[in-house]
């Protein structure tokens, strides 16, 4: 009977649904409109939460405690004070170098000339004396307007400028020259350098004679013309020689440099052969053999069409941001060599870079993208040993004699003081001191022992 009763009621439901039929679907119809006029009206008035998109941004930036500026990455190769044919310089003094450094943030330069440069002139210097700062690259005006605090709108446009004078004029007035050996010529600019007090600091600190060598050539007119200039310690210098624990690279290592090389970790492949490690995705590889990590980038952008500015950008600016933006610096890195397309920093340790190729951190630009990086893993964190005797370099006689006889000196860039890295086994390295020699973009020792 129940049943019965519920087939009635279903057709009593089903007669009234059917009769009003029209009133149905005029309601549905508007249910219909006014939802289509909701999404309709949530679409055009969509905001993207971008707060979500930029906190994987600042946890990046959480991740590189040592960002660096350009400023940060440059400071003087040398510095020495001149009075007459006196020459006086500092050598690895790391407390002295920040001054300098400190110094030269706070000196502004203004009303700049461009003028022809001559080395040996030094008629407007006060009793021929000058302090020199010289620095281990060619710098193009871009790089060193980081540097040198560049005022008003004068003509600050030179090339290749890889050293600074500063001087007393014999109207008391400090001046300096912004001076570039390729080109032969500097910028003389009026200046806020603290001179007096600069000098009391180097005063202060250790000094020791310096003696100059000159890679002089005859010209077309056959003139002899200084190419660029060389100091040398007058006498045999000592230096102390350091032993450190270097820990094994550890895993949590490699996977902090994966995270910030590649987009993609789900398409990271990785394979060995050789004692090397391969990790590779469709677009990039980074190699790690030996401790050092080399990263390539094969898909760059070819910028067909396109007029970029950073075409006439130093790969300098290129390189500081790329290291800042992929896991950092991992240590007190400065720059030691600088071309169009190629930037080179070797680790500075007590107040000397360390030179040997173990500890270079070097980048390639191509495109305008970086697309090489190499650079070591390890990490000298704790003294082991430091040397009660100094270990004494050969004097300027020695090395003179040695630039005259063995090496093509239009193929020498740069000749310093340095430290040589050498493992004594798995887990501690020695730095001991020696001189350097870089040729082209290659540094090595100068003396070679058992030769």
């Amino acid at each position: 009977m129940s049943g019965l009763n519920f087939f009635h009621s279903f057709k009593n439901v089903v007669k009234k649904i059917y009769k009003n039929r029209e009133n149905i679907k005029s309601v549905l119809l508007t249910v219909l409109i006014l939802l289509s006029l909701i999404l309709t009206w949530t679409l055009w008035t969509y905001k993207p939460n971008y707060g979500v998109l930029e906190n994987p941004r600042t946890l990046k930036q959480l991740e590189v405690p040592d960002v660096k500026t350009v400023t940060d990455v440059i400071q003087p190769s040398q510095i020495l004070k001149h009075t007459g044919d006196k020459i006086l310089g500092v050598v690895g003094n790391e407390k002295f170098e920040r001054k300098a450094v400190s110094q030269l943030k706070n000196t502004r330069f203004y009303d700049p000339q461009i003028k022809t440069f001559d080395p040996d002139d030094t008629r407007d210097f006060k009793n021929g004396e000058y302090i020199e700062m010289v620095f281990p690259a060619n710098m193009p005006p871009d790089v060193y307007s980081q540097i040198f605090n560049l005022s008003g709108n004068g003509n600050y446009s030179l090339d290749d400028v890889d050293r600074v004078y500063f001087y007393t004029t014999k109207t008391n007035e400090i001046r300096a020259w912004l001076v570039s050996y390729p080109k032969k010529q500097k910028i003389v600019a009026r200046t806020s350098f603290a001179y007096e007090d600069f000098k009391k600091a180097m005063n202060e600190a250790h000094l020791v004679p310096f003696t100059k060598f000159d890679d002089a050539r005859l010209n077309n007119k056959n003139e002899e013309v200084i190419n660029r200039r060389f100091y040398f310690p007058t006498e045999h210098v000592t230096f102390a020689s350091y032993s450190f624990y270097t820990p094994p690279v550890k895993d949590e290592t490699i996977e902090r440099y994966k995270k910030a090389l590649f987009k993609d970790q789900m398409s990271i492949k990785s394979s060995s052969r050789n004692s090397r490690e391969y990790y590779t995705d469709d677009k990039s590889e980074m190699d790690i053999f030996n401790n050092r990590l080399t990263y390539t980038n094969f898909a760059l952008d070819t910028g067909e069409g396109d007029v970029n500015v950073m075409d006439h950008k130093s790969v300098l600016f290129d390189s500081v941001n790329f290291v800042n933006t992929h896991a950092g610096w991992g240590g007190s890195y400065f720059l030691s060599s600088l071309s169009d397309n190629e930037a080179t920093f070797h680790l500075e340790m007590k107040g000397l870079p360390v030179l040997s190729p173990e500890m270079e951190l070097r980048l390639s630009r191509e495109n305008n993208e970086i697309n090489k990086y190499s650079r070591s893993l390890l990490k000298m964190t704790e003294l082991v040993n430091k040397s009660k005797k100094g270990q004494s370099i050969e004097s300027a006689k020695e090395v003179i004699s040695r630039l005259k006889n063995e090496y093509d000196l239009t193929l020498v860039e740069d000749v310093r003081i340095g430290y040589e890295m050498s493992q004594v086994n798995g887990q501690v390295c020695t730095l001991e001191p020696k001189w350097f020699i870089r040729e082209g973009d290659e540094w090595q020792p100068l003396f070679v022992k058992d030769e």
